[in-house]
């Protein structure tokens, strides 16, 4: 969407997910950079603080204590709810990346994502806040949930590249993705099936089931699952930050051109 001489007319998942991976490709060492800091070591932070904060996961075979088991998985989604503060810091400074490669200002990537430093507390509260409703949201029925996602799917490029307040972040991007959200989870399944998919043969290559309880290897934990996980992290956010930019070229009109303006 970034590259051509006029908006698009509709959104378009194909060119969505192409234009992702061209930003990736054309803009390597900052995004790998961010999924370095805010994918990967948050990766490993929750690999230890699930294995020593969070208590044993239940053995087969033995009965539950179903005191332990609500404290461990209440644990485990604190741990989570901070990890997704992270990633919207993730999301907004790719979306940044990829706002300024569009908008031809790529050697002003440096400077705007150290002011994205300023933003990233209210990008980090906002993540877990929205992450919290998610789930909640999940819990009730999960349809709601799901629609909570999607409509919130493009808040961390919102929040980063636009600098909006608290609530505007959220009724920004629910207009952004108002009638586009089928589209949106399409993007969003695809990717969530060829994640678990590449977990699953990640930890069959090293010996280890899906669905293994106890300890898990230290190679696994600590370094093949984060780098897995930081590189996912580092496409998907590509793909969300080009969504973003093609959401505005198809309700704003805006061109690679035009976007240069959020830089002024």
């Amino acid at each position: 969407m970034t590259n051509t001489a006029a908006p698009p007319v509709n959104f378009d998942m194909g060119r969505v997910i192409s234009a992702g991976f061209g930003v990736l490709v054309r803009r390597p060492l900052p995004i790998l950079l961010l999924a370095l800091a805010l994918g990967y070591l948050p990766a490993v932070a929750v690999g230890w603080a699930t294995g020593h904060l969070a208590g044993p996961a239940p053995q087969p075979g033995v009965a539950p204590d179903l005191g332990a088991t609500f404290q461990r998985l209440g644990i485990i989604e604190c741990i989570a709810f901070v990890a997704a503060g992270f990633s919207w810091i993730l999301h907004g400074g790719v979306a940044v990346v990829a706002t300024a490669d569009a908008a031809g200002r790529s050697a002003e990537i440096g400077d705007q994502l150290t002011r994205l430093l300023t933003r990233s507390p209210l990008i980090f509260v906002t993540g877990i806040v929205a992450t919290l409703a998610i789930f909640l949201g999940t819990l009730l029925l999960i349809v709601p949930g799901v629609l909570l996602s999607l409509a919130w799917i493009v808040c961390p490029a919102v929040a980063a590249v636009e600098g909006k307040g608290f609530m505007d972040i959220f009724r920004r991007s629910a207009e952004l993705t108002r009638g586009n959200r089928g589209a949106l989870f399409g993007i969003a399944l695809l990717f969530g099936i060829a994640s678990i998919v590449l977990s699953f043969v990640l930890r069959l290559a090293v010996g280890v089931p899906m669905l293994a309880t106890g300890a898990l290897p230290p190679l696994l934990t600590y370094v093949l699952q984060p780098a897995l996980s930081a590189a996912l992290a580092a496409i998907i956010a590509s793909i969300y930050a080009a969504a973003y930019l093609e959401l505005r070229g198809v309700k704003e009109g805006f061109v690679a051109g035009g976007v240069a303006s959020v830089f002024d």
